[in-house]
């Protein structure tokens, strides 16, 4: 018998096999909020730069809402903003990752993208690093699935940097 999910979607991975445990409505596109931070993570414990110091930006430190409390002008390892992402949930780290990997938010968004084709998640897309959803951060143009976001936790926790981050 099916556990009673009240989520309007979910999706339960083997990481082992691969093969889905238990599904509902697993491809239906939704907001995604903070679990953008996986992206976000994955990509910085990915590129191999987590000992390179980054600069916070006047953006990143005034991001608001969940922060590390980053300030302008601050600089700190990538290492450290990952986990400020992770334990934090921190706004201003994304940002401050985004801009330091790739020099902006937009072409961060864009590097968010072509990981998400090259894993697969046909269900998925991009425009900012950490998830807000709201005011000028609003778009509808990024979404995922259950699937995808399983499958992104199962590639997520098995980098063993941003296990340890999350």
């Amino acid at each position: 018998r099916a556990p009673a999910i009240l989520a309007r979607s979910a999706f339960v991975l083997d990481t082992a096999t691969g093969a889905a445990v238990f599904q509902k409505f697993p491809d239906t596109r939704r907001p995604m909020a903070s679990t953008v931070k996986l992206m976000t993570g994955l990509l910085a414990a990915e590129s191999g730069r987590l000992d390179e110091v980054a600069t916070v930006s006047r953006a990143a430190a005034f991001v608001g809402e969940t922060t590390m409390g980053l300030y302008e002008g601050e600089q700190l390892p990538l290492r450290s903003l990952l986990f400020g992402l992770m334990m934090n949930s921190g706004n201003d780290a994304a940002i401050a990752i985004a801009e330091h990997l790739a020099g902006s938010v937009s072409a961060f968004a864009g590097a968010m993208n072509a990981r998400a084709e090259a894993m697969g998640l046909r269900n998925t897309r991009y425009v900012n690093p950490h998830g807000l959803d709201h005011g000028s951060y609003f778009s509808p143009n990024q979404y995922s699935s259950a699937r995808d976001l399983a499958q992104l936790g199962a590639a997520a926790l098995a980098h063993p940097s941003l296990a340890e981050a999350a």
